[in-house]
């Protein structure tokens, strides 16, 4: 079980972005952070990943828990090694290099088995296998955004985290990806998803039938 208990979040030592914030996710399941812009819900993330210090920001209070062990603060790298991977917002694919290029750079702490897991990712999306070899940057929003996910798939998570995944996609694009979601978690992935859209209806009726 992924848990945050009584979370509080400083930026630049003076701006207090969360306070209080407490979140248990179990094995197997997909929660749904909602709010709306602003809110919060990317620091969120951030302090499960490890990555807040990209805008200086610090937990201040509160802890973060993996199965009972204290990751709070834990160095990014080893929260990747521990099996949590986050998708960040707005896809931040590298468009100058391949598809697969980029599926490579996600597989840096599993390297051992990076051909496998090209080969599943590639088997889950279908598209990103005619496009390998092509630039990412020429990909579209949609496939971008597979991209992304196929990347953070790339360290064999137990937790993946997704940040706004349907931002900027038509609403049919949308309906892929929340099926794609629903699949992964399928597959014994649990999801940990943040939006301001109504993805996560779609998702649940995906379940639902």
């Amino acid at each position: 079980m992924l848990a945050i208990e009584n979370l509080e979040v400083v930026y630049q030592d003076v701006i207090l972005v969360l306070r209080g914030v407490s979140l248990k996710i179990k094995k197997g399941e997909i929660v749904a952070l909602l709010g709306s812009n602003g809110a919060g819900k990317t620091t969120v993330i951030r302090s499960i990943t490890g990555l807040l210090d990209v805008q200086n920001g610090d937990i201040t209070k509160g802890s973060i828990s993996l199965d009972g062990e204290d990751i709070t603060n834990l160095n990014p790298s080893k929260i990747v090694e521990k099996g949590i991977a986050q998708v960040l917002e707005g896809r931040r694919i590298f468009s100058e290099l391949t598809v697969v290029e980029n599926l490579r750079l996600g597989g840096h702490t599993n390297s051992n088995d990076i051909k496998d897991n090209i080969d599943k990712v590639l088997d889950l999306f279908p598209i990103l296998k005619e496009r390998s070899k092509g630039k990412a940057g020429y990909l579209s929003g949609g496939e971008q955004q597979m991209l992304a996910i196929g990347r953070a798939l790339m360290s064999d998570p137990t937790y993946l985290l997704l940040d706004e995944p349907s931002l900027g996609l038509a609403p049919k694009l949308v309906d892929e990806v929340a099926e794609l979601i629903t699949e992964i978690n399928s597959q014994g992935v649990t999801v940990l998803l943040v939006e301001q859209m109504q993805i996560w209806h779609l998702i649940f009726q995906t379940m639902d039938t």
